[in-house]
């Protein structure tokens, strides 16, 4: 039973370096089970943060001693995530290869399934580009999550 409008925050900052993901995954993973998010809106959560860190980690190259911010918000219909990182300039709306998911895995495409998938489940809220940060806000609905597609 949820209030009417009960939200539950996330705000944290994590060293930009492997470590990074498995730190944001274990906050994210805390926060969902404390919002008794529904398993399904809970799995997609954990795999949209743990790609966009992981890219941002890996082909962000931002310097190593800079922050990835991560703000969760979940509200009873949605979960907004923000991102921002000092990594190369990103903007998932025009810097992503156009290809659905299935098709990256039909060509045995190594990776490159993460934003397809992140991009079916989210809807992309803002990106900018500012003193020299990307910062990135999606939102993922839950009701969605809650059917089995």
């Amino acid at each position: 039973q949820h209030k009417p409008d009960s939200s539950m925050l996330l705000k944290d900052s994590f060293t930009a370096d492997v470590q990074a993901v498995s730190k944001a995954l274990a906050a994210a993973r805390r926060l969902a089970e404390q919002a008794a998010l529904p398993r399904v809106a809970r799995v997609r959560l954990l795999l949209i943060v743990e790609e966009i860190l992981a890219n941002t980690v890996t082909h962000g190259q931002p310097p190593l001693d800079s922050l990835i911010g991560l703000r969760i918000e979940i509200r009873n219909d949605h979960v907004r995530i923000q991102v921002q990182d000092a990594g190369a300039p990103f903007d998932p709306r025009r810097d992503i290869p156009v290809t659905s998911r299935d098709s990256a895995v039909e060509a045995g495409v190594e990776g490159g399934a993460g934003w397809p998938m992140i991009l079916e489940w989210c809807a992309i809220e803002s990106y900018e580009r500012a003193e020299g940060l990307n910062r990135l806000g999606l939102t993922l609905p839950v009701s969605d999550s809650t059917s089995n597609r």
